[in-house]
């Protein structure tokens, strides 16, 4: 029950649950609302379309030279072997870090809310934060925002 002095949210800044709780507005990509998960994480790819493949160098005590020669092309067909190692990685074991991760993001984060992807979801936020994806380039911000506020909202599949 909120306390009686403290401010309402206004009819504009919110939305009603079935529930009868107050939850978040619906997320919006450019002026759009999101209208569920799946569209969130579309919107997700076409923003991080642009990141160009690059010569990936790493710490070659846990990687092959084949694995950096995988990673340093298209992000999809990186193996599902190596996926996960590379989306859990610390930020030290590779030259160009933010690049790097940026590059995966969308399946990264594809991966992680729809549950195929088996690590803390944590680890992959303090991930995301090192590689600097809301700082980087303005226009990508609203996309990772609505995937959080879309995957939020959409109910548990157990």
């Amino acid at each position: 029950m909120p306390r009686a002095d403290s401010p309402r949210p206004s009819p504009a800044t919110r939305t009603e649950h079935p529930a009868g709780r107050h939850v978040a507005p619906p997320p919006t990509v450019g002026t759009a609302p999101v209208a569920d998960l799946g569209a969130a994480l579309d919107a997700l790819d076409r923003a991080f379309a642009r990141e160009e493949p690059f010569p990936v160098q790493g710490c070659p005590h846990c990687y092959r030279e084949r694995d950096l020669v995988e990673l340093s092309g298209p992000p999809h067909p990186v193996s599902d072997g190596l996926f996960p190692s590379v989306a859990a990685e610390v930020p030290d074991h590779w030259d160009d870090f933010p690049r790097l991760y940026r590059r995966p993001t969308p399946r990264v984060v594809r991966a992680l809310v729809t549950g195929a992807l088996h690590i803390d979801p944590e680890l992959i936020a303090s991930r995301l934060v090192a590689a600097g994806w809301s700082t980087r380039d303005e226009r990508l911000d609203g996309a990772p925002r609505d995937v959080r506020s879309a995957w939020w909202r959409t109910p548990p599949t157990t």
